[in-house]
């Protein structure tokens, strides 16, 4: 099994503290002079707001956290830095603090794809598998073009592509090499593919 590699947004250095006590350091390990807010500690147990969510602004079950770029929030195990100037976080007492992480954490990654967030040391999806696919393209005499492409597929729907063309003979089989995998392809004729698959 093959392992993929994703980009990952980096912000300054790894942060490596998730302890409100060590609010401090994290924001200067991650290269950042803004603020770093654990949701966890703006809730109670039961969902309800703590003491610290009731000094913001607000009434009854909303309350506004206003942040600004560059600021950190700790959901969870996951970790969002802020990338707009400024921005005001309405948020809702819930039914538990599971529920609440739970909320924040789709929020927050709602807010990721409009470009409010990103998430920092974003864990790579999980690899469930792989296949390929193959075709064609017909050239002159008996001289052919063959496009292999290799799919890979993760828990969280996501795909990664791997693609490679090779010159061939008409009728061609063998196994070729794409991105560490090896595709067995058989062809027939000017374009035909007999099979395809990943040799384990």
């Amino acid at each position: 099994m093959k392992k993929h590699t994703y980009l990952r947004l980096i912000i300054g250095i790894v942060i490596c503290s998730l302890f409100l006590g060590a609010v401090p350091s994290v924001a200067s390990a991650a290269g950042v002079s803004g603020e770093v807010y654990n949701i966890a500690d703006y809730y109670n147990e039961d969902g309800g707001f703590s003491d610290l969510a009731l000094e913001l602004e607000g009434d009854g079950d909303v309350r506004i956290l206003p942040v600004v770029e560059g600021d950190i929030v700790i959901v969870g195990d996951r970790q969002f830095v802020v990338l707009v100037e400024s921005y005001e976080f309405a948020f809702y007492t819930q039914s538990s603090l599971e529920a609440a992480i739970e909320w924040w954490t789709d929020y927050l990654l709602s807010l990721e794809e409009s470009g409010v967030v990103a998430e920092i040391n974003k864990p790579d999806p999980i690899f469930v598998g792989a296949e390929a696919s193959a075709f064609v393209v017909k050239l002159g005499g008996n001289t052919n073009e063959l496009y292999i492409t290799v799919t890979e597929y993760c828990e969280d729907g996501s795909v990664i592509e791997f693609e490679a063309m090779f010159v061939i003979r008409n009728n061609a089989e063998g196994t070729y090499s794409v991105d560490g995998y090896s595709v067995y392809v058989d062809t027939k004729g000017n374009d035909q593919v007999r099979a395809c698959y990943i040799v384990e």
